[in-house]
């Protein structure tokens, strides 16, 4: 009996030590749990420009651009032209949307030509095309597109390549800028900064990470399209400084 009294007496005494190195370790948890410290902070994605040559957001980037456009065979057009170009993306959709609003079939008659499809090409700067090819957007865009990359060649900037794609090169060269045409340069450019800003939003995200004076940790993030990212923090004496996997 007394055999049987000595080992109930062992297992229990195991049975407390074990509650109590338990207990202190949940102590030591809840003590550094109070000394981590939270940030939540916003990290940039790019704009629609940078992700525009970037691999990894391809698919981003076509779904963006298909919502702009509404049309999956113009965005593949346009951007097919825009790298063999190597233009801002932003440049050329802004562009063909004050232009004809992606409409292949867009025609605007005023008092010097008739302009006509994505990029509004006319019969003075283009004799060589007839009329079904002006409808053909992807000829269409292949001639407005190399144009706009001539222009901006020739007039060192963009407000000048615009004016020149709007006016033409002689008279803006000769005659000056009309009103009209600065106000028309302008436009574009509102419209490439909201197409870059609106892309960069919507792939911005935001991390809230812990970090403890005494150990590495570790945090996660969330884009504002859902996709999710780990964070690593990583301790310096001067303070703490925090990487980004993405």
């Amino acid at each position: 009996m007394s055999k049987y009294i000595a080992i109930g007496t062992s297992l229990f005494a195991l049975m407390s030590l074990v509650l109590l190195v338990a207990e202190w370790k949940q102590t030591a948890l809840d003590q550094e749990a109070q000394r981590i410290s939270y940030r939540e902070i916003e990290v940039p994605g790019p704009n629609l420009d940078e992700a525009f040559f970037l691999p990894e957001y391809q698919q981003v980037v076509d779904d963006f651009i298909d919502r702009q456009v509404g049309s999956p065979e113009i965005r593949r057009i346009i951007t097919r032209e825009t790298r063999a170009q190597e233009l801002p993306i932003g440049l050329t959709l802004a562009l063909a949307w004050v232009e004809s609003g992606f409409d292949p079939r867009a025609v605007n008659r005023n008092q010097y030509s008739v302009d006509r499809g994505l990029f509004q090409l006319n019969s003075k700067s283009f004799p060589e095309l007839s009329e079904t090819q002006f409808y053909d957007p992807r000829i269409n865009a292949a001639h407005g597109i190399a144009y706009l990359k001539y222009c901006l060649e020739r007039g060192e900037n963009e407000v000048a390549a615009l004016a020149m794609y709007n006016a033409g090169p002689y008279r803006v060269s000769s005659r000056g800028t009309p009103l009209v045409t600065l106000e028309y340069v302008h436009k574009i450019q509102e419209r490439r900064e909201e197409l870059n800003r609106s892309f960069q939003l919507e792939n911005s995200f935001s991390c809230r990470f812990a970090a403890t004076e005494t150990t590495k940790t570790a945090g996660y993030g969330y884009f504002r399209n859902s996709h999710t990212v780990l964070l690593r923090t990583e301790e310096v004496k001067e303070g703490r400084k925090a990487s980004y996997i993405v």
